[in-house]
This record gives structure tokens, sequence and C-alpha cells, in this order.
């Protein structure tokens, strides 16, 4: 069992390494590497499609092989000591292929370290699993705040070692923990059976697809357009940092929302505002209007993540718990990363940036229909007497 310092301390320093380096690498691709609109969906692409393959794989060795203390520290480890090699080379093809190969390690990091918090937390408090994931929030805020401006001055080249240190000291966090009785693989196959045959999980996933492929079309080039309108790295940093300190706000409060609302309702809440904020991008005019567009984050990742993960924990049985979590990860917000960065790349080539965030506040409005209209709240949900 993960002690509470162990999983914050994996959340802040893992994400201190992806906001110093993910937001900043479709501006590389764009700026250092000169490839095009649609070049750089196909570059974005390649994590995502990566990790329908190893999600999988690693799942597999987590649950029933290794246990999750030697997989999650070689994960880690192996991500940080890949990512630098990209600088050696300007080869697009040369370095599709060592983004392929890092992502293999890198992608599975992050269910990792939910289905962490979810273990510390137990099936009573599992609720207040946004307080932990606060610490992520706070990581991501240092990441893209504090990067941006050293960016600016120093050069994109410098978020391959910031990658790389803040994952290091991830995996010395990691190196904490002990390893779980391993599950039959048979156990969790008929585990998995019955999640998948449950009309509700089956909505929710088709549901958080649609609300995905909006979302990445937005993130992905979110930091291009705003270099369109004339941002600095530094300035690129604060939109980011904008739209994390909105969100830490709700997630303090994120507990008491669910057990006040219920998970189906928050989730109804979350892509609303994802509809309205990648709307409101499609029709600003400077960057600076970005800014507080971006403070709707205050209501998206709070309530679509935490209301996404949460329902999948209810839902999920003990044995498949990480596994579970995993298969969300890769088939629902994989797939929506595949699809969002190919369409936003073909569509910004053609119509521009604009309508790539006018055509994701539409997607966004047909997952809200489909949530309202088909997703009930899950069967496990704890009273909320039982949470405070």
């Amino acid at each position: 069992m993960p002690s509470k310092r162990t999983v914050a301390g994996n959340y802040l320093f893992f994400c201190i390494a992806m906001g110093g380096a993910l937001p900043f690498l479709a501006p590389y691709f764009k700026e250092v590497i000169h490839v095009s609109n649609r070049m750089l969906g196909v570059l974005l692409m390649i994590r995502p499609a990566v990790a329908l393959a190893a999600q999988p794989f690693w799942s597999y060795m987590a649950d029933v092989k290794w246990g999750r203390a030697r997989i999650s520290v070689f994960l880690a480890a192996a991500s940080a000591a890949l990512f630098p090699l990209m600088v050696a080379t300007r080869s697009v093809w040369v370095i599709a292929v060592l983004t392929a190969v890092w992502a293999f390690f890198y992608t599975p990091i992050n269910a990792l370290s939910d289905s962490l918090a979810f273990d510390y937390l137990g099936h009573r408090r599992r609720m207040h699993f946004s307080t932990l994931r606060i610490y992520a929030s706070l990581g991501y805020l240092a990441g893209v705040a504090g990067m941006g401006a050293v960016y600016q001055k120093a050069g994109l080249l410098w978020m391959f070692p910031v990658f790389s240190a803040g994952m290091a000291v991830s995996a010395l966090y990691l190196g904490r923990l002990r390893s779980r009785p391993h599950v039959p693989a048979q156990r969790t196959a008929r585990a998995f059976r019955s999640l998948f045959s449950n009309r509700n999980v089956i909505f929710f996933m088709v549901a958080v697809l649609i609300t995905e492929i909006s979302n990445q079309m937005g993130y992905f080039y979110l930091s291009v357009y705003a270099r369109s309108l004339g941002a600095s790295y530094s300035q690129v940093g604060l939109l980011w940092a904008a739209a994390t300190g909105a969100e830490m706000v709700t997630m303090l409060f994120m507990p008491k929302i669910i057990a006040r609302f219920g998970v189906q309702k928050v989730l109804f809440a979350g892509m609303a505002a994802v509809a309205l904020r990648w709307g409101l991008f499609g029709v600003v005019h400077t960057w600076q209007q970005l800014i507080p567009v971006q403070l709707i984050q205050v209501l998206t990742i709070p309530f679509v993540y935490v209301g996404a993960v949460t329902f999948m924990d209810m839902e999920s049985s003990a044995d498949i718990r990480f596994t579970a979590q995993a298969f969300y990860s890769t088939v629902i917000i994989c797939s929506g990363m595949i699809v969002g960065s190919l369409a936003g790349g073909e569509i910004s080539q053609k119509a521009g940036y604009p309508m790539v965030y006018i055509l994701s506040g539409i997607l966004a409005v047909a997952a809200c229909l489909i949530v309202s209209l088909f997703v009930k709240e899950p069967a496990a949900r704890v009273p909320s007497r039982q949470l405070f």
C-alpha cells in the first residue's frame, strides 16, 4: 500500500516533467524542426497511437506478472533516459521513431499513478481522489509557468533535461512502493467481461471519447495557436498556468461536489464547460483574450477527468482496478488524442486554427447529450455520510 507522501511526490514530479515538456513539443516541432501543420498532427498522434499497444502490455505485466513496484520505477527511469535522444537529430522520421520508443515506456505512468492513488484512498475514501490529484495540478503549474519563462530566454532545447530530471525524481518516489499480490489472469478476464457488458459503462465511454477528441484537438494546438496570435514562450506558459491554477481551486472541493451531485451530473457539467471553452477559443482575435477563457478549466479538468476516473473506479472490481484505469486511459484518452491530433492537423491546414476550436465545441455538445440521456450514476456510489 503506498503512503500519501509517495503518491503525492510521484504526482508532483511526474507532472513537473509533463508540464515542462509536453505543452512545448508542438512549438518545438513547428519552429525548430519546421514541420507543416499536417505533419505536426502526425507527430502528435504517435504518442497515443503507441499507447494503444503499450498500455495493455504493461497493464498485464503490472497486474499479473511483475507487480507495480518494479514496473513503475522501470517505466519512469526509461522514459527519463529516452526523451532527450530527440535532441540528437533534425530528421522528422528519426524523431518519429524516437517518439514512438519513448512513448512505449512513458504512456502507462499516468494510469499507474491514478490507480496507486485509489489504492491509497481505499473504497470508503475514493471520492477524495481530487485532493491527491491536486499535487499533479501543482506540478503541472510549476512546469508550464516556470519553464515557459526559461525557454523564452534559453531556448526550447532545455525542455529535454527538465523532463528527464522530473521523471528521475518521480522514479525515486515510486521506488518506495511494495508490489501487491499478483492477480490470476483468468480472474482478471472474468472481471473485464463483467465490466464491459455493462451498458452504463459503454455509453459513458462513448461520451468521454467524444469529449476527449474535442479536448485533444484543443490542447494539442493551443500552444501553436497562441504563438500564431503573437504570444511568446513565456506567455504560452502563462496561458497553460492560468488554466492549471483555475483547476486547482475546484480540485479542493471535488469530494463534496461529487458527494452532493453525483458523478453523472459532474460529468455533464464538465462536458458543457468543454463546449463553452473551445467554442470561445474559435472567436478570439488576440492571445490575451485566451486568458479568461482558459479559466473555464475550473470546471473542465476537475469535472471531466476526476469524474471519469471515479466512474471507472466505482464500476471496476478490485482485481482489475489498475487495468481498468489503464484501459480507460488507452482506449478513451489515447483514441481521443489520435483522432484529435490528426483531425486538428488536417482542419488547421485547410481552414485555420479557429475552425479547429469551433468544431471542438460542437463535439463536446454531442457528448453532453449522450451523458444526459444514456449515462446513469454508478451503482457503487458511496453514500456521502461515509466520505467525511
